[in-house]
């Protein structure tokens, strides 16, 4: 039949032997078991103390034909695991940490030494090591594992249940390396309630101990674990409302009234535009100040066609002409783009410009920010909040999904709550910039002129036309950041 076995082991230490190991195990009715463990260490020389690892995770080997699976809960991708919890090291300095499939308690002081006879008492609860099957349970339990690289000189052991097993139990004892099977303990039941036993003779190093025991059906209760946890979707629900009251308080703009605008504002870069209108920054932004120069007389756009053999390939390339400096009220970021794109001649080619471009939409960008922060058009801070929650609801999120791949198979509620919970952050993240009355007054007017663009009829954008033949041009830079330019040019 098949078995899980749950095995206790130990880093090697060197200069140590353990003269006395004594395990107790308590079976309760819901299949926890609460194990003491009680180990009297002999240090030859001096050492800070003990590393101990119990192992949580387990490969399962294949079933022979006709074997029965046991019916066990967090098993994926040819692995088994229980849950270890409630850890106590009784008088002594320790600490736990996760290691790949182990729990190692790391017991002692790195200030101290000790030598000579030493005891550590360890407790500490196992969840789900019982195997179910249809007709039966099992208790397949390596009392001491076979990953000590000392002597162990005596080893006494005691399985209690919450209660009498009824008839005859069936169980067996096993000593040695792994894969033996010979008996070289004593052993005795009590009133069909207490199974112990005692080693006849010492382990030598890399040899253990193994009980099983075969229970009735129903004498155990099975538990469903991947409930486990479900106090953690309080979380993101805790998440929620600190995020509201949050945005509420300090991200939340005042309700507008939208009227049809049907020019840009006066003085307003279109690059300003774009980021007040959607509070973000966006390539876009700034690209578009292209066909605003041109509208303004400062460059012209010239597509020129190159061919090559014979005429064959026809190639397209597109030149930048400068016809005239930016004015002096030009804004910082605006005169940067400018520059950077003249700054080799007053005529350059679109395809020299990959490298400038790069560098100078980079500088452009970061005085685009400048220039919003000096128009006063965000509360003082808002801005700030608004990346910095959206900075932890990535991290929050990317966390939940890395804990969710990692320990498939487990209960998910943990990683569940901090995918929620980050996305909930980098939700309200991206509304928390709130603007000052100056930004909202120049977002209506932006918003009217967008609703606009969007659905101008033909006969409307004629009688624009009519009143200035340039009129299509200058709003095209607009349609552009407002992400509108496609319906705008048709």
């Amino acid at each position: 039949f098949f078995a899980l076995t749950i095995t206790i082991a130990a880093t090697a230490q060197g200069g140590y032997t353990i003269k006395q190991y004594h395990v107790s195990v308590l079976v309760n009715k819901d299949a926890s078991l609460d194990i003491t463990e009680t180990i009297d260490v002999y240090f030859s020389e001096s050492r800070h103390g003990i590393f101990r690892i119990i192992p949580y995770k387990y490969k399962l080997s294949p079933l022979k034909n006709g074997t029965e699976k046991a019916d066990r809960q967090l098993e994926s991708n040819g692995y088994a695991q229980t849950i270890i919890e409630d850890i106590d090291v009784q008088g002594w300095k320790y600490s736990v940490n996760n290691k790949g499939d182990y729990k190692e308690i790391k017991i002692g002081d790195k200030k101290k030494y000790v030598e000579g006879n030493q005891q550590y008492i360890i407790r500490y609860k196992l969840l789900n090591a019982i195997n179910f099957f249809k007709d039966k349970a099992e208790l397949y339990f390596n009392v001491i594992g076979d990953k000590w690289d000392t002597q162990i000189e005596s080893v006494n052991f005691s399985v209690e249940f919450y209660d009498a097993l009824p008839g005859t139990p069936e169980y067996f004892t096993a000593t040695g390396s792994y894969g033996s099977q010979q008996n070289n303990t004593t052993t005795q039941w009590t009133g069909n309630k207490i199974f112990s036993g005692k080693t006849n003779a010492p382990l030598q190093a890399n040899e253990g101990v193994t009980v099983g025991i075969v229970l009735p059906k129903e004498f155990l209760t099975q538990q469903n674990y991947m409930l486990r946890g479900m106090k953690w979707l309080l979380l993101p629900c805790a998440v929620l409302a600190f995020m509201f009251l949050v945005w509420r308080r300090w991200g939340k703009d005042e309700k507008l009234t939208i009227t049809t605008e049907f020019y840009p504002p006066k003085n307003v870069s279109p690059s300003v535009a774009g980021y007040i209108i959607d509070d973000a920054l966006h390539k876009r932004d700034l690209t578009a100040l292209i066909p605003y120069w041109g509208a303004g007389g400062y460059l012209q756009v010239k597509e020129t066609e190159t061919k090559a053999l014979l005429g064959l390939i026809k190639n397209k390339e597109y030149d930048f002409i400068k016809l005239k400096d930016l004015p002096e009220t030009a804004l910082t970021f605006e005169r940067t783009l400018f520059n950077g794109i003249f700054a080799s001649g007053d005529t350059v080619a679109l395809s020299s410009l990959k490298d400038v471009l790069y560098t100078t939409m980079a500088a452009a960008k970061k005085q685009l920010e400048t220039e919003v922060d000096r128009g006063a058009y965000y509360e003082k801070h808002s801005r700030g909040m608004a990346v910095m929650f959206f900075i932890v609801g990535i991290v929050t999120l990317i966390v939940g999904v890395v804990r969710l791949i990692k320990y498939w198979g487990d209960p998910y509620w943990l990683p569940l709550a901090l995918i929620a919970s980050g996305i909930f952050i980098i939700g309200f993240g991206i509304f928390m910039a709130k603007k000052t009355p100056k930004g909202n007054e120049l977002y209506e007017k932006l918003a009217g002129f967008k609703e606009f663009i969007k659905s101008v009829e033909e006969d409307r954008l004629a009688m624009f036309l009519k009143q200035d033949e340039h009129y299509f041009d200058k709003v095209l830079p607009f349609a552009i950041v407002f992400d509108v330019a496609d319906t705008w040019k048709d």
